[in-house]
């Protein structure tokens, strides 16, 4: 929007939508305009996008642990309403670096709010470990639903207040999708939770239809990231309907200085 060039680099984890990966397919089918690079190598990723879309800027998906690119803004999502787990490490806890390490944030955006408004304490532990960084706070916020071979064409977000759907989610917070649902009027008459970035099959689908169509369920209710890996699919034998919801990712309080942190890297 303000005319400069971006790049999103990805290491594309899990990958095998068109060796893609499923986050940043969804990635480059909604932001048309800028280049999604996977590589897991994020210098050589640097250098092409660079080169090949001569950008200005680029941002690290999932960059924070990324030490051979120096950064000019350090950026930390915290999902509220499970900001650290258990606070171990990987494998017995969540956290990919110790708590001390968010003393090195520029700015902490604290996502799901709408989830979870009860944050102070929350806020008070990441102005304790780092007193410099700005907080700001954000939350999902539904847009509306589209059909998974139309996502030019938007549903109102009030299209299936009411009715009883079958969700289907193969991401990393599923509690989260089903209550954003719930908070939609929409009732969840079966859901079926899988891993993250679960590769979906025919036979998936066909059970996920039987069990819908023996509570007199048509309607299937995925998300973004879960639509990419269902596009190859055959949908249309089970006479059912299949609606991705659409969110976005909305700052709630003082975007106007979020975004003034951001454009101030250009003034450097």
């Amino acid at each position: 929007e303000k005319g400069h060039k971006v790049a999103i680099l990805t290491r594309g984890y899990k990958r095998k939508i068109n060796t893609m990966g499923d986050e940043p397919s969804m990635l480059a089918m909604n932001l048309k305009d800028v280049a999604v690079i996977v590589d897991t190598n994020r210098i050589r990723a640097a250098k092409k996008a660079i080169k090949d879309y001569s950008v200005d800027s680029v941002i690290l998906d999932d960059g924070f642990q990324q030490w051979k690119i120096k950064k000019g803004l350090e950026i930390v999502t915290i999902d509220a309403t499970n900001p650290f787990g258990n606070r171990y490490l990987l494998p017995r806890g969540i956290l990919r670096e110790p708590l001390s390490s968010l003393k090195l944030a520029d700015i902490f955006v604290l996502t799901k709010t709408n989830l979870n408004p009860d944050i102070i304490d929350l806020k008070y532990f990441l102005e304790q470990i780092n007193p410099k960084a700005i907080i700001f706070t954000a939350e999902h916020r539904p847009i509306g639903f589209y059909e998974i071979n139309q996502s030019n064409v938007l549903l109102d977000r009030n299209t299936l207040k009411g009715k009883t759907v079958t969700l289907i989610s193969g991401i990393g917070d599923p509690d989260s999708f089903e209550n954003l649902i719930v908070s939609m009027g929409i009732n969840i008459g079966l859901s079926f939770r899988f891993p993250d970035h679960y590769n979906y099959t025919q036979k998936d689908l066909a059970k996920i239809s039987a069990a819908s169509r023996e509570k007199n369920i048509d309607t299937i209710v995925t998300t973004e990231k879960d639509a990419v890996r269902l596009y190859n699919l055959q949908l249309k034998t089970y006479n059912l309907q299949l609606l991705i919801l659409r969110i976005e990712l909305v700052i709630t309080k003082d975007e106007e200085k979020f975004q003034h942190r951001l454009l101030s890297l250009y003034s450097l």
